[in-house]
């Protein structure tokens, strides 16, 4: 099996901007696979990705996207580590929106019934 490098496998970026100039939300972007030996990683890239939106923004507000185009597999660690997230997003008056999952991430959503929790664009 090829080693994938934890610290290629997300990244932070920052999207568009609003009419200050500002980046309007930030992305993560996860490539590869979650599990128990990456999902420690996700979890401080989120939080990097939150402390920075915070810092961008006056009132805190956290407005965090997790692009999941590239994720080949994500076992509960890694489920565990997006439901943290949006519980904590919306603690500071903003949101967590998952985008493009795959057909097997929506699949395990729906058996999770976190499909209703957590946003999907």
């Amino acid at each position: 099996m090829p080693s994938i490098s934890v610290f290629k496998a997300f990244r932070i970026i920052a999207e568009r901007q609003d009419f200050r100039g500002r980046p309007a939300r930030t992305v993560v972007q996860v490539t590869g696979e979650v599990d128990v030996a990456t999902s420690a990683h996700l979890a401080a890239t989120i939080a990097r990705a939150m402390a920075s939106a915070m810092e961008r923004e006056p009132e805190g507000k956290v407005d965090l996207v997790i692009d999941l185009a590239r994720l080949s597999f994500i076992d509960v660690s890694g489920i565990n580590v997006l439901v943290r997230a949006e519980c904590q997003a919306r603690a500071y008056g903003g949101a967590l929106v998952l985008r493009s999952p795959n057909r097997c991430v929506r699949r395990l959503l729906n058996v999770l019934r976190l499909d209703s929790v957590l946003a999907i664009e």
